[in-house]
């Protein structure tokens, strides 16, 4: 009897170490799931409100965001210090979001807009886009505003246009015709350090 307990001893001690494996792998996976900076780094298609997307976060520098398009069409415009808000996207916004050089990487249809070297904000218009929690871009205007709620949604309305602001989030979407679909989104962070209006 002693000998068959020292056998299943061993045996439950490899299965322990097999089930602490399992666990610490599992706990390593969900933390690689939760850290949305590495799920950007490593998917151009993901869109992650206030902090980035297409495989740029908010903060990049400038020569990050060239090695990462390094074989697209790349082109870079600077101009003064510009408002994200009322500049680009006609808007009064609650808070501004200055830049003053923007790289526009043309084959996949974003632009991302830097102040002093820093991304501040990126705009996109990749219907295969998903935004973090699986709310995709080519589901439109209604199922975005139905996932993401109305809570801290501002609306701005122009003709047939429209543009819905999140700010708190660092996010806004805005549809072109009115027909629902999502033509362009665009990713930030409202700091207070830049001001609110």
């Amino acid at each position: 009897m002693r000998q068959s307990f020292v056998r299943r001893t061993g045996s439950m001690n490899k299965y322990g170490i097999i089930i602490i494996l399992f666990f610490s792998l599992g706990a390593y996976a969900q933390n690689a799931i939760t850290n949305p900076s590495e799920i950007i780094n490593n998917n151009t298609r993901v869109i992650v409100p206030g902090i980035g997307a297409e495989g740029v976060l908010l903060g990049d520098k400038e020569g990050d965001v060239i090695r990462k398009y390094k074989d697209s069409d790349i082109s870079i415009i600077r101009t003064e210090k510009k408002d994200f808000f009322s500049d680009v996207l006609r808007i009064n916004a609650p808070c501004p979001v200055y830049f003053n050089k923007i790289i526009k990487i043309a084959n996949a249809n974003i632009a991302c807009f830097l102040y002093n070297g820093s991304v501040c904000a990126i705009t996109g218009s990749n219907n295969d886009s998903v935004v973090l929690n699986n709310i995709s871009i080519i589901n439109g205007v209604d199922y975005f505003i139905y996932s993401f709620g109305n809570r801290g949604i501002i609306k701005f309305q122009s003709g047939k246009n429209q543009l819905l602001l999140y700010a708190e989030k660092g996010i806004c979407i805005a549809d072109d015709d009115n027909d629902n679909d999502i033509d362009l989104y665009a990713v930030f962070k409202c700091n207070a350090t830049q001001g609110v209006r």
